[in-house]
């Protein structure tokens, strides 16, 4: 793994978590955005409304970085227009 990789992807990282708040904001979605640094893993959740013990996530993914900078790029670019996707088709 390249050690810098996620030091590059901190924009497209950022980029993300200002589309979630935007979201979290005006369509009334309860948003999880966690980052795990100790394996190099973003993980979203979105709940419809709001968030409640024992309430399924409507949509959740993964992002792991952890190969080749092109291949972070990669990752990330599928990681964006899967909460994209997810946001514009059922939000």
């Amino acid at each position: 793994m390249e050690r810098n990789a996620p030091m590059t992807l901190h924009p497209a990282i950022y980029k993300v978590m200002k589309r979630l708040f935007k979201v979290q904001e005006e369509r009334k979605a309860t948003i999880f955005f966690e980052i795990y640094g100790h394996v190099q893993q973003v993980s979203v959740r979105i709940y419809k409304g709001e968030w409640e013990p024992d309430k399924d996530a409507s949509f959740s993914d993964n992002l792991y970085i952890d190969s080749s900078l092109e291949d972070n790029i990669r990752h990330v670019e599928d990681f964006v227009n899967s909460i994209d996707n997810y946001i514009n088709n059922h939000l």
